[in-house]
């Protein structure tokens, strides 16, 4: 069987990348030499390289990213202003994608938000995730489109099942009951099948030495970590607390079940200084009280199920 049958074979069952290279390289000077087992890798590898390009191609364009050109490694971190190199870089892996969680970009008009969550859609494109691209007055104009052709519940379910959902311009405009309802739906849809992760950064105004947690709401917690350090909480209402706080403070994760609303109190406690007789009192802000629970005492309320990294472009000045 001659080389164009061959060829043909492979067209025919839609191998095109290695159809086309199997064409160039048999006649290459320097493949003469190449073992049969070399030269199938080499035509193999230019096939899984045409395939990776081929549905790259196709993300991209079903993105409809507003700057498809845009990519992270082409950022000019010298001239952004507000832009921190190492939070990009902590972007860059597929984890937040994986777990389903976002990314809050802020800053005033013309410093370059749009661009940067486009490289960012550009990178989950890149990994062989789903991404789409809204403005937000977009995103709601769509939406009603789709209730007067009939459509509407097919157009939810192409937001919900795309991996990466970009709203570009974001709250740019009130919105109507319908449209806050509408904007409830997609994000019901998105977080149903995920977990909730909420990351907060707790502290003490007094630099107590210990901190008790707990969750006050019907929510399930899947995990806690607080400075890299997993907690271990009650089953029935869970409950943790944590020794030696740093002055700076401590950031906490909570990983959820979704479907209830998160409640978390936060307690600080001391441990107290007791007088000694016949000397002079210590002032009362050196003699913090055992477990006094603070006026400050920190309880989030979260209707969200969002864990957010935010990226402050600044003021502009």
């Amino acid at each position: 069987m001659g080389y164009k049958q061959t060829v043909e074979k492979l067209n025919e069952m839609k191998l095109y990348g290695m159809a086309r290279a199997f064409s160039k390289r048999r006649i290459l000077p320097d493949h003469k030499d190449l073992s049969f087992d070399q030269f199938l890798g080499l035509v193999v590898d230019d096939e899984y390289i045409y395939r990776k390009n081929k549905r790259l191609k196709r993300l991209l364009k079903h993105a409809k990213l507003k700057i498809s050109s845009a990519c992270p490694e082409e950022l000019d971190y010298k001239n952004s202003i507000g832009l921190v190199k190492s939070k990009i870089l902590n972007l860059q892996t597929p984890e937040w994608i994986q777990n389903h969680q976002n990314i809050l970009i802020t800053g005033p008009t013309g410093v370059g938000k749009t661009y940067l969550a486009c490289a960012f859609g550009n990178y989950a494109c890149r990994q062989g995730f789903t991404t789409l691209y809204y403005r937000w007055p977009r995103l709601f104009g769509d939406i009603l489109a789709s209730r007067g052709d009939g459509s509407y519940l097919k157009h939810l379910k192409k937001l919900a099942k795309a991996d990466v959902l970009i709203i570009d311009d974001f709250g740019l405009n009130r919105l109507s009951d319908t449209d806050r309802k509408d904007f409830l739906e997609v994000i019901e849809d998105r977080i149903e099948n995920g977990r909730r992760i909420l990351d907060c950064r707790l502290n003490s105004p007094r630099d107590a030495q210990r901190l008790w947690l707990r969750v006050t709401s019907d929510a399930t917690v899947h995990r806690a970590e607080i400075l890299g350090h997993e907690l271990r909480g009650s089953d029935r209402q869970w409950d943790a607390s944590f020794e030696i706080l740093p002055r700076e403070g401590a950031d906490l994760r909570l990983e959820v079940e979704p479907g209830a609303p998160l409640i978390f109190a936060v307690r600080e406690m001391s441990y107290g200084l007791p007088d000694l007789p016949d000397l002079t009192p210590r002032p009362a802000h050196m003699i913090p009280e055992p477990n006094r629970r603070l006026d400050r005492s920190r309880s989030l309320h979260s209707d969200f199920t969002y864990s957010i990294a935010t990226i402050d472009l600044g003021s502009g000045a």
